[in-house]
């Protein structure tokens, strides 16, 4: 075995050692939540997008979109401020519809990807 070998081996006991005695030093704490009317999904074909999060109209603040079964995207708006140490439901901002105006058939229409950018 090379010093070289040694070395790396002995750094890696130490790390996990370090990172091992640190364990729990901090936590992540859900701020907002949305519940949505998630039922089990059966096929993987059901399975939506997930969530994006995205400053839409360059306003500083971050947006949420969700898409849903209903063949929607809702925008959420979460609270900037905690009021306490729990969570809050976040705020829908707006809800748009994928379906063109005359159409009520929502079977098949889904949303299936999204994705948010800037366009010139």
């Amino acid at each position: 075995m090379r010093k070289r070998d040694l070395a790396i081996l002995m750094l890696s006991a130490f790390s996990i050692f370090f990172s091992l005695q640190h364990e729990g030093d901090f936590s992540f704490r859900e701020a907002w939540f949305h519940l949505t009317d998630e039922y089990p999904i059966k096929y993987e074909t059901d399975r939506l997008p997930p969530p994006i999060v995205s400053d839409l109209n360059g306003d500083g603040k971050k947006k949420i979109l969700v898409a849903t079964h209903d063949a929607k995207i809702q925008v959420l708006e979460p609270h900037l401020r905690r009021v306490d140490e729990g969570f809050s439901e976040a705020r829908l901002f707006t809800e748009l519809s994928l379906l063109p105006d005359k159409t009520r058939v929502v079977t098949g229409r889904r949303a299936v990807a999204m994705a948010t950018g800037v366009i010139e």
